[in-house]
């Protein structure tokens, strides 16, 4: 059985799913919210065994699983009893239901071990996360080209930074992008979304003396820029010609739904390929959604890579199929 850790509305993961079906493989998905319910844990072999099950459904068990894929979302183990109404001290209901909760972290920390302790798993809980910081690190020790990055928190500094880049400077976010939707009755939805931006002059002398840690970049001149999934040492790549569309120069998210970017598949030289998959293992992740720009130097600039990013915007334009190819690799030890 495949287990696959994801979210109700993950269009992605159904996908998958339908080609699993087609595969006659058997699977289990849990979404978050789902009830992940522990029965008995035992330490038999090399790799403890769990018995649990899901929403109230029929017990499984850990050893009967042969893949599992991490691709959204998180487990929900639910506390077995309320102590509070056993306990009146409030200060004391207060630590034994933390005490609780570190006892409920403990056991989804073992879950996530032995569901991820397996060759033909796909992602992971624990390296879920787009740390940009780290990453940049990374791609550089790995040889890729990076931009100049500065973080920053101070007025003077910013403007030596801005000075010594006279084809300007971008400004992005340091962690995962803002987005919030706003609804009201009978209104269409507001929604506010945080864009890599170019800063111009007039923002650097509205800048206070002192602001919080801030991410700048060199504005890269780009030929295209490219999206490239990453699929166990394989990888499937899309070159986006963004920079023929003002709406989309700077930031290739700012669709044009009246006019989209011109997308085609991109074969990627070896050499970059090589050192690609150097920082996808320095990193700790067989697969993930990578971000380049081909610069008009002829460089192959990297910018980040996320670990749970979308692939169908790569997978139909290039026809692809990675929901196939996905659903291949889960099933290769069954």
């Amino acid at each position: 059985m495949i287990l696959i850790i994801s979210e109700a509305l993950e269009h992605s993961t159904t996908e998958v799913i339908n080609w699993l079906r087609f595969l006659k493989q058997k699977y289990l998905r849990i979404n978050a919210g789902d009830l992940v319910q522990i029965k008995e844990i035992r330490f038999n072999g090399i790799i403890p065994g769990v018995e649990f099950t899901v929403n109230g459904g029929d017990v499984m068990n850990t050893d009967d699983l042969t893949g599992y894929w991490y691709r959204r979302g998180a487990l929900t183990v639910p506390l077995a009893y309320d102590y509070r109404k056993y306990i009146k001290e409030r200060p004391l209901q207060n630590t034994v239901i933390e005490n609780i909760g570190n006892e409920i972290k403990t056991l989804k920390e073992l879950l996530y071990f032995i569901f991820e302790n397996r060759e033909n798993k796909l992602g992971g809980f624990y390296t879920k996360e787009n740390n940009k910081l780290m990453h940049l690190s990374m791609a550089k020790e790995s040889g890729i080209v990076i931009p100049e990055t500065l973080v920053c928190t101070a007025k003077k500094t910013l403007i030596d930074f801005y000075k010594k880049n006279p084809g300007g400077i971008i400004i992005k976010a340091i962690g995962n992008s803002f987005t919030h939707i706003s609804r009201k009755p009978n209104e269409l939805d507001t929604v506010f979304v945080s864009y890599t931006n170019v800063v111009t002059a007039a923002d650097v002398k509205d800048f206070p003396e002192n602001f919080p840690p801030t991410l700048l970049q060199n504005k890269i001149d780009k030929k295209f820029e490219l999206r490239v999934f990453y699929l166990k040492g394989k990888f499937f790549s899309m070159a986006i010609f963004s920079q023929n569309d003002e709406k989309t120069k700077v930031d290739f998210r700012r669709y044009n739904k009246e006019k989209q970017n011109y997308r085609v598949p991109f074969a990627l030289p070896a050499a970059l390929k090589r050192k690609l998959k150097r920082f996808m293992e320095k990193a700790q992740l067989d697969t993930g959604s990578i971000d380049l720009i081909y610069n008009t130097a002829g460089e192959f600039v990297f910018l980040e890579v996320n670990p749970v990013g979308q692939f169908g915007m790569v997978s139909y334009p290039c026809n692809y199929n990675l929901e196939k190819e996905i659903a291949i690799v889960l099933s290769n030890a069954v």
